[in-house]
């Protein structure tokens, strides 16, 4: 049995509830990853509460990224072998002791990240990569001032 944290009513993170489920089988062209690490983000909480402008539909499980090792590759997958480390990308569902999704939603873990950092990197990394770079337009010379860096994009 692969256990998750369910959200089966919209509320707060006290109404999520861990349950057990059987491991589902590969469709072509997908992998199972056994999860080590997962971030939580807060548009995970506010999805949770139907807060956020992704609204998935009840049962759900929360989270949008962490980390793991492949352990099977289903027929039709490439680019990706079993006990490769792997930093996985989902909108939600990664509140999971294992993941199914397709290649394209991994990235290669660095060999110098742990799991709970490379757990960590996606959303936090883009958050801030966006803000600094492509809305803040942050050149060389200037100086930043970070505040409120009690989050994880801070």
């Amino acid at each position: 049995m692969v256990r998750a944290v369910v959200c089966r009513t919209l509320g707060s993170p006290e109404t999520l509830r861990l349950e057990e489920f059987p491991p589902r089988a590969l469709k072509p062209g997908e992998v199972r990853v056994a999860i080590r690490a997962a971030g939580l983000n807060f548009p995970d909480v506010l999805m949770a509460a139907g807060e956020y402008q992704l609204k998935p539909e009840l049962p759900f499980t929360p989270g949008m990224e962490a980390a793991g090792d492949v352990t099977e590759v289903g027929a039709e997958a490439s680019g990706v072998a079993v006990g490769d480390k792997v930093i996985v990308k989902m909108r939600h569902g990664a509140f999971t002791e294992e993941a199914v999704v397709t290649p394209s939603q991994l990235t290669p873990k660095p060999s110098t990240f742990d799991y709970a950092e490379a757990a960590t990197y996606l959303a936090g990394h883009g958050t801030a990569y966006h803000a600094l770079i492509d809305r803040g337009r942050i050149a060389p010379g200037e100086v930043l001032l970070v505040h409120g860096a009690g989050g994880g994009v801070g």
